[in-house]
């Protein structure tokens, strides 16, 4: 059967819709021949010249088209013989597990996290590996809930239809055994609370709470009030140790802290956050007295923050400087000047990932868990940078 044969049969018949771009058209258009079993392993198919013809668009486009459709597997050529359907390719795996759903509002961090895990996938396997999410898991109390949670169920079907290599967890307080033990005991590479057993990478909490500090003391302040967030991510009380030791050594009074939990998601962690510090700001009109300087344990409590201390225009009546914790290239609109003490998902993602990539190779990591450190910055760079 020849080329004229192939079109006349009305297998590649595609009416192009000049709303939506002609290549994104092509390359749906064959991805669909192909899932469909209309076209087949080895089938030639016509020339690229041909198609623009009768397709009446741009060879250049078809050509992009089948560029997109060549770089995923579907397509291959074979020299001057033509073009032809390749044999359906199974993706090496790499599972990346998040305690919230990714489409959470709030769930900034994480997603910017699985962003850079997948880039530096792509990138460095050159297209041979893939990495697919499995999240949603922040309500999940125990390993049962777990293993009935629609994200845990398609992971067991996946294992089943791919090679996996391993898997990065963010799961908080759910960084246990469960996964691993449904994946066979594959390398496992870990986010979590620095003075846990299973956790390889984390923040340098200690750090973020030492640095804030000492900025906030260098401005003249001696009363410092810190919002600390109860998460299940919780800093081990690393970032106490930060704030209270740099003060005890610069001769200045402890901080005072005030700790507030909150049921699950980011959204409770705003609304809580919002709900308690208006409670405080009602104590502090009361004894008539303020905090010279205010420290936020992370950057979603701070959205909860902020509004409360605009509603009630302390930002105005009693201006102080404030920090919080944040991640690198996410900003929120806050409505005040923040002090920002930034670390970067970007260097997560890669601590993760080479973790992950020695296991993989039966090597050791470094010495674990590795503390990625942040930097400061003051509002008035970030409009700069900006």
């Amino acid at each position: 059967m020849d080329q004229r044969e192939l079109l006349d049969f009305g297998r590649f018949d595609l009416k192009i819709d000049p709303m939506v771009y002609p290549c994104t058209q092509i390359e749906k258009h064959f991805k669909s021949l192909i899932q469909t079993g209309v076209l087949t392993t080895g089938q030639k198919l016509p020339s690229l010249r041909q198609l623009a013809k009768d397709w009446n668009v741009d060879y250049k486009t078809v050509q992009k088209a089948f560029k997109h459709l060549k770089d995923e597997g579907l397509v291959g050529g074979k020299g001057c013989m033509g073009t032809f359907i390749r044999p359906a390719q199974v993706s090496t795996m790499v599972g990346a597990l998040f305690n919230p759903a990714l489409t959470d509002e709030n769930a900034f961090f994480q997603r910017a996290v699985y962003q850079f895990i997948n880039e530096d996938i792509l990138s460095s396997k050159n297209g041979a590996w893939n990495c697919r999410a499995y999240d949603g898991f922040v309500r999940c109390n125990s390993a049962e809930e777990i293993k009935q949670h629609p994200s845990y169920r398609q992971l067991a079907e996946d294992l089943k239809n791919h090679p996996f290599k391993g898997f990065i967890q963010l799961l908080g307080k759910l960084a246990g055994d469960e996964f691993p033990k449904l994946s066979e005991n594959l390398p496992v590479a870990r986010f979590g609370p620095p003075k846990s057993s299973n956790t390889d990478v984390t923040f340098d909490y200690e750090g973020f709470g030492s640095v804030s500090t000492r900025h906030l003391a260098g401005k003249g302040v001696r009363r410092i009030f810190y919002i600390r967030a109860m998460t299940d991510m919780v800093s081990n009380g690393l970032d106490l140790q930060g704030i209270q030791n740099t003060l005890s050594e610069m001769g200045l009074p402890q901080a005072e802290v005030f700790q507030f939990e909150y049921p699950s998601t980011p959204y409770d962690l705003k609304i809580e956050a919002l709900k308690n510090t208006l409670q405080l700001i009602d104590q502090w009109e009361s004894k008539k007295q303020w905090p010279e300087a205010l420290l936020v344990s992370d950057d979603i409590a701070m959205r909860g923050v902020a509004p409360a201390l605009i509603s009630r225009g302390v930002h105005i009546r009693h201006p102080i400087p404030i920090a919080t914790m944040t991640n690198k290239g996410i900003f929120h609109e806050y409505g005040i000047p923040i002090i920002r003490y930034e670390f970067s998902p970007k260097a997560i993602a890669q601590n993760l990932l080479d973790v992950l990539d020695k296991r993989i190779c039966g090597k050791t990591p470094p010495e674990l868990p590795i503390k990625v450190t942040g930097r400061l910055i003051e509002h008035s760079e970030i409009e700069l940078l900006n």
